[in-house]
């Protein structure tokens, strides 16, 4: 039956065509007006359904056709400020802005972008750089309220006499005026500006404030209080305003009282809702005077800026805390998380090792647990956190870390002797979860759903739900998981939101959906013939790794003679690129553990070495992934392809030499997961060895297909173990072993790009920057 015509069309549908269309765009060539048309519509249409990655691939695709289009970056600089992404929205500007320096609307654009990502002061810089007389009508006031946040205001009375001659009661200009020459200390024009401003704005709080400052600088006291009293009770100005009042008689204010550490943070949050950057400018001068600010509390303001995407801010804040007076160990509470947040966990070890503490209390323990872990040290983690367990028995947080310790080490086996031994203490919800923990990581999939079942048996609360449901998958137990599932609410977390709500954007979300998939239509994976889950295996992770199990855990898949490996190392980002300090010490890291050659490569030259190396469509499907975690998995794939050698993860950090390792066989090795998974952390093989190829086609047709399954299905382990599955009637030419073998030797380390990997920008956020922007403008 015909759909009415008045009906609103399906968004998915709308959505399907579009991104049909932008395949179809994607090999489409010519330099036709209405292709180019077409291109632009798509790409806006994509970004109205939600579709930012594709849509940002399009508008990048109508650049390089056409560099001055002006509409496509303004796209991209919208796209990026839409997910919070403004140092990103900020380059794309910039960007754009070498092709058409002139256009009005794109400096403003990205002036805006500029001023979210490192604050007033360089926004002003990008919105006048081609001269104030460029300037459109609009921007002018933008301008002036630039540099009063940058305390720059000086730079803005021409901009002012400009305005005032198209408005001669503007507000803003009157302010600025008053307040550039009292940042001039010029008395007298502050005065004269003041008493220009006063018949056109007579109620006007800050106008008042500033005009009584200006009367109060010429050294007419009763003319400041006299304007003082005008002002209207209840402004954020209201403390100036009173001492004007007052001047220096016996009815003076009193000294404002210093902030209360209880509730600081909510009164902050309260001056940014409500009365926005100015009232809390004045409550940020306060804490900055105030002697006895809590370390802890310094350290959320900074971390609120980091959190904003303001690193630069968020570097001036901290330097701002470092005349704080506190004890030994508050200064070094607040200098190793600052260091984690900012600079990552191998600057904050740089630091703990130059500043060693005597002894340490729980916290602090905890504090450094942290570091060792994301640093790399795996092993020496592990020692010093089992010894934080005998010294701290019952503490719940070390055992979580120690736990994680020997998991990431390699050694899960050793969690048990842990959980009877040295934190026999712990909570016994707590030690199960680490038991749990352990036990999948150790593969031992049946003793995971047994402890997963004595903790829904006593109703204990530490299991993660979502762990719990993926050991029940695992497991084979469909019925199990659904139940689990069904108890799950938004209110547990972001993750379970993210299962409940986006499920196929998560890894278990996804695994369940497979398994309802392959339930539906298919035999029992967990009992079918080999035959059967060779159907299967292409296409779903759980009858590739029920496949895989047929065939033994580990060691030697069937075989003709072993191609040798390049003794080549590539090393592959996972996700965005880490400071180039950063980057230096893993290289030099990795340099100094093999003889084998280094190459790191440089996400930003990925693009570019696939469409010279690779056939077109890998290139293309590389250039539709829609994040950076899925772009490093295709060329880790193609590097593989085409080179051959050991690729590595860039968040791994070598204990000791790897040749070892890497010499432990002649031809392909790949490394299973205790879910069962082959992981992307460490992968040899030969080049142009089939199932690296296979792999490679795979992924490629998903990301050209635009599926939307998590990145681990999609481009990750899931692929692998799916592609593996796939060839063993082939007999590949490789061994597999367990992922334990690499954690012994290479360990997970947290490596600093250098800025907030999500900034989560807001309307209370983008006031705090504000506020910040215009504390630090005056300082060098």
């Amino acid at each position: 039956m015909a759909k009415d015509s008045g009906d609103e069309p399906d968004p998915g549908q709308v959505a399907g065509a579009l991104r049909d269309l932008a395949a179809w765009l994607e090999g489409a060539d010519g330099d036709a007006g209405w292709l180019a048309a077409l291109r632009f519509g798509v790409a806006g249409g994509l970004a109205q359904a939600g579709e930012g990655a594709l849509a940002e691939g399009a508008y990048r695709r109508l650049l390089q056709d056409n560099p001055s289009h002006l509409w496509a970056w303004v796209a991209l600089i919208d796209l990026a400020m839409a997910r919070g992404d403004a140092p990103a929205a900020a380059a794309a500007g910039r960007d754009g802005l070498e092709r058409l320096p002139v256009v009005a609307l794109l400096r403003r654009k990205t002036a805006e972008a500029v001023e979210a990502a490192e604050g007033p002061g360089p926004a002003v810089a990008v919105l006048t750089a081609a001269g104030e007389d460029a300037l459109a009508p609009d921007d002018v006031p933008y301008a002036i309220g630039l540099h009063r946040a940058a305390r720059s205001v000086t730079a803005a009375s021409a901009l002012c006499d400009r305005l005032l001659a198209e408005r001669p009661a503007d507000p803003l200009a009157h302010l600025a005026r008053i307040e550039a020459a009292l940042e001039r200390g010029d008395a007298a024009a502050a005065r004269a500006a003041a008493e220009a401003a006063l018949p056109h704005q007579p109620d006007h709080p800050e106008i008042l404030l500033r005009a009584a400052q200006a009367h109060r600088q010429a050294g007419d006291r009763a003319g400041a209080a006299q304007i003082a009293r005008r002002a209207p009770p209840d402004t954020p100005f209201e403390a100036e305003l009173q001492a004007l009042r007052a001047g220096d008689g016996p009815d003076a204010a009193p000294a404002e009282a210093p902030p209360d550490p209880g509730t600081l943070l909510p009164d902050l949050d309260a001056a940014l809702a409500e009365e926005g950057p100015d009232r809390a400018e004045a409550l940020l001068r306060r804490v900055l005077a105030w002697p006895d600010l809590p370390w802890y509390l310094a350290f959320r303001l900074v971390e609120r800026a980091w959190a904003q995407g303001a690193a630069a801010l968020a570097d001036r804040l901290s330097a701002a805390f470092d005349g704080a007076a506190w004890g030994a160990a508050d200064r070094q509470a607040f200098a190793i998380e600052d260091a984690l947040l900012r600079q990552g966990p191998l600057a904050a070890l740089d630091w703990v090792r130059a500043n060693p503490a005597p002894r340490r209390d729980t916290e602090a323990a905890e504090r450094l647990g942290r570091v060792l872990l994301g640093a790399g040290t795996g092993a020496l983690a592990a020692r010093y956190l089992r010894a934080c367990c005998r010294r701290w028995p019952g503490d719940a947080a070390l055992f979580r870390l120690a736990t994680e310790a020997l998991i990431v080490s390699g050694r899960a086996a050793e969690v048990p002797a842990l959980v009877a031994g040295a934190a026999a203490a712990v909570p016994a919800e707590h030690r199960l979860a680490g038991a749990v923990s352990a036990a999948l990581a150790a593969g031992d999939i049946a003793e995971a759903r047994a402890l997963c079942d004595r903790a829904e048996a006593e109703a204990m609360g530490a299991l993660p739900a979502v762990e719990m449901i993926e050991v029940q998958l695992l497991a084979g137990d469909r019925a199990a998981a659904e139940a689990s599932f069904a108890r799950l609410s938004p209110e547990d977390g972001p993750l379970v939101e993210a299962l409940i709500c986006r499920p196929r954007a998560t890894r278990v979300g996804t695994l369940l959906n497979e398994a309802r998939i392959v339930d539906a239509g298919g035999p029992d994976w967990t009992r079918a013939d080999p035959a059967d889950l060779r159907r299967l295996a292409r296409e779903f992770f759980l009858p590739a790794r029920a496949l895989l199990d047929r065939h033994g855990a580990g060691g030697a898949l069937p075989a003709a003679a072993s191609d040798p490996v390049p003794e080549i190392i590539h090393l592959v980002w996972p996700g965005a690129a880490p400071r180039p300090d950063e980057a230096a010490r893993l290289v030099a890291a990795w340099r100094g553990a093999s003889r084998r050659e280094l190459r790191a490569h440089d996400p930003g030259q990925a693009a570019a070495w696939l469409r010279d190396s690779q056939p077109p469509e890998v290139a293309r499907a590389h250039a539709l992934a829609p994040d950076a975690e899925q772009k490093a998995d295709i060329l880790r794939l193609a590097l593989l392809l085409a080179e051959g050698g050991a690729a590595v993860s860039g968040d791994l950090w070598p204990a000791g030499p790897v040749d070892p390792l890497l010499d432990a066989g002649p031809g392909a090795r790949l490394y299973r997961d205790g879910g069962g998974a082959i992981s992307t952390e460490l992968i040899l093989a030969p080049p142009a060895h089939p199932v690296i190829r296979l792999a490679l086609d795979m992924a490629v047709a998903s990301c050209l297909a635009r599926e939307n399954d998590h990145r681990w299905f999609k481009t990750g382990p899931g692929l692998l173990t799916r592609a593996l599955a796939a060839s063993l009637d082939a007999g590949p030419d490789l061994q597999v072993g367990t992922l334990d073998e690499v954690r012994r030797v290479i360990h997970p380390c947290r490596i600093s790009t250098g800025r907030a990997a999500l900034p989560a920008r807001d309307r209370s956020g983008s006031a705090y920057v504000s506020a910040l922007g215009r504390l630090f403008a005056e300082a060098p």
